[in-house]
């Protein structure tokens, strides 16, 4: 799956008028599953206008609209055309975490830079297997790592879902791995330690001043 994005300039003064309006897009769609209807839809048009769709109809009524004839069309009239898939609850920054091992290896062993580069590689993966959006609820140990792919995806760097962060989580105290007896070493921790009212305040100004989209909070991990 390709994604086609549309870099929208904002000019101030007089310059705003010269900007040339993005060209329509036509989609042809053999079969459109809308989220609707009972039956999958054939030979279906779509009308692109910017970031918008503007029409959705049987392909001969949508390629008759004033828009449409100076559309660049894009032909999937031998493919099934749905809406973006939305995934709301992801973890872009864990390879896989099955048991505590897996869990603890990547926060030990691997750096927040090369996980970043695997979360970005994941976000990929996801937009081609039809997930437009993804809400990634938090970065278990890679502090704000997520924001920092959100904005390389939407600056066009690299190709990748629509990204909400919810950066780093907060649990109290001591309920969340990694965690150990040992008093004499400090480990990484899966999420942000907090304690409090007030600290839970600043935990949450911090996390929406690097970027924060949603707030994740256990309040009894165990």
């Amino acid at each position: 799956m390709r994604r086609l994005s549309l870099l929208l300039a904002v000019l101030a003064g007089p310059l705003a008028a010269q900007t040339p309006s993005p060209q329509p897009i036509l989609i042809k769609a053999g079969r459109l599953i809308d989220g609707r209807s009972a039956q999958a839809q054939t030979n279906v048009g779509i009308l692109i206008d910017g970031e918008r769709i503007r029409t959705v109809g049987p392909l001969a009524q949508v390629q008759a609209q004033a828009q449409a004839p100076n559309a660049r069309v894009i032909d999937l009239s031998q493919m099934t055309v749905l809406p973006g898939l939305i995934d709301a609850h992801t973890h872009l920054l864990l390879q896989g975490d099955i048991t505590s091992q897996e869990y603890e290896d990547q926060l030990l062993k691997q750096s927040i830079p090369y996980r970043a580069i695997l979360a970005a590689r994941n976000a990929r993966l996801a937009l081609e297997h039809g997930f437009t959006t993804l809400r990634d609820v938090e970065t278990e140990g890679a502090m704000y790592a997520d924001v920092d792919v959100k904005l390389a995806v939407n600056r066009g760097e690299v190709p990748g879902s629509r990204i909400f962060a919810s950066t780093r989580a907060m649990a109290p105290t001591g309920m969340y791995p990694i965690g150990t007896p040992n008093w004499e070493i400090e480990l990484p921790h899966g999420v942000q330690p907090v304690d409090g009212v007030d600290n839970a305040r600043l935990a949450v100004r911090e996390q929406v001043q690097h970027g924060a989209d949603w707030i994740k909070y256990y309040s009894d991990r165990r």
